[in-house]
């Protein structure tokens, strides 16, 4: 990933469930995770 001119790091985030079972993983829990590696890589989200 590289930053854009003003040094902003812009990333996107692919959210998905393939069964009803994954309660581990679910939309919630996976945006969760999206945000604490945002955050800990210094990444903007832009929704």
């Amino acid at each position: 990933m590289h930053p854009t001119p003003d040094g902003i790091r812009i990333g996107a985030a692919y959210i998905r469930v393939s069964t009803d079972d994954q309660v581990e993983y679910s939309p919630e829990s996976q945006l969760v995770e999206i945000g604490k590696y945002e955050k800990t890589n210094s990444i903007t989200e832009f929704c």
